[in-house]
């Protein structure tokens, strides 16, 4: 079940900027699950709206939010 389903995703605002480590802990203390997707790393195609994408380059820096 989707506990945060936000159709318009504003909330991805808060988490621009934020170093990796930052942007995971704020996703835990708000609840959201959040999925961090690395370069030829292997995910499930399932989409949830509430849950924050974190994609990440070669050297672990963030790169780009989504949700789903």
């Amino acid at each position: 079940m989707d506990t945060h389903p936000d159709p318009g995703a504003g909330w991805l605002a808060a988490y621009e900027g934020l170093p990796l480590a930052d942007a995971v802990a704020l996703a835990e203390t708000d609840g959201r699950p959040v999925r961090v997707l690395r370069p030829g790393g292997a995910f499930t195609a399932e989409y949830r709206s509430g849950r924050l994408n974190i994609l990440v380059d070669d050297d672990g820096a963030v790169v780009a939010l989504s949700t789903g």
